[in-house]
């Protein structure tokens, strides 16, 4: 009888111990795993406005197990470093905010444990428009939205510093102070952010054909130009007037703005 009991305590002993084994000895493995994120190759600068798209490369690494599918990764800018913790899914505006998610910002991973990933970076990643010009961080944050729990989440946003300049004011025509443009005379442009002459011209066109006007005089808001007394311009007809490139390039300003060439008064 007493060997009987010994060997029921020896059984009961060892379930016991395995017991405490299974629910203590071990952790569930996916409470090791930790995601973590790196962003390099960054532009030192870059225009409010501007397509980064690929031209910046986002690292993406597994600690622990199991895998994980289908993890956001999103592209933001922010004024500062710091990413809140967890971090959730940032929101996509054309206009900028502290932690706005770029166009086409937003990517998707699936990792295996220890797999390393270079982020295909699919969209445009473009920059606010009306980004204010100064120094901001463009930041790459991985499980945004926090699906995956993790040992360490501050590691899941990396950032690297980047300068917003503000592009120009476009050139902008309003109108012209004449009713109708005269062959061989002056016409008055009207408008806004003209700037300086440099590296810019004014022609007329439309009804096809392209030709330069001589330019008087240049301000901020007001070009004087001179009509020329060419054949191809006919009395009568409408045609816009715009502000280019010196070397014909590229249009400027708008072209929206049309003038009538006044006919021969009798």
């Amino acid at each position: 009888m007493k060997m009987f009991r010994e060997r029921i305590l020896k059984v009961v002993t060892v379930f016991f111990i395995g017991s405490l084994f299974f629910l203590v000895g071990v952790a569930p493995v996916s409470a090791q795993q930790d995601l973590a994120v790196r962003i390099t190759q960054c532009p030192q600068s870059a225009k409010a406005g501007q397509e980064l798209g690929a031209g910046f490369q986002v690292v993406a690494h597994l600690t622990g197990g199991p895998a994980v599918k289908d993890v956001a990764v999103d592209i933001v800018l922010k004024k500062n470093a710091r990413c809140p913790v967890p971090a959730p899914y940032a929101v996509y505006s054309q206009n900028y905010s502290d932690g706005v998610l770029l166009k086409g910002g937003r990517e998707h991973v699936s990792l295996n444990p220890g797999q390393t990933l270079n982020v295909k970076l699919n969209g445009t990643n473009t920059i606010p428009a009306d980004t204010p010009a100064g120094l901001y961080y463009l930041c790459a944050v991985i499980d945004a939205g926090d699906k995956v729990k993790e040992v360490n989440e501050p590691n899941n946003c990396a950032c690297c510093p980047v300068k917003i300049t503000a592009v120009a004011a476009k050139p902008e025509i309003t109108g012209y102070k004449e009713r109708c443009g005269v062959k061989g005379s002056n016409v008055t442009i009207l408008g806004k952010n003209f700037g300086t002459q440099a590296g810019k011209g004014v022609a007329l066109g439309g009804h096809g054909i392209h030709v330069d006007l001589s330019v008087i005089s240049w301000s901020n808001t007001s070009i004087v130009a001179q009509i020329p007394n060419d054949p191809k311009i006919q009395e009568g007809q409408w045609y816009y007037i715009g502000v280019e490139k010196s070397n014909h390039s590229e249009w400027l300003s708008n072209i929206s703005k049309n003038i009538t060439i006044c006919k021969p008064q009798k």
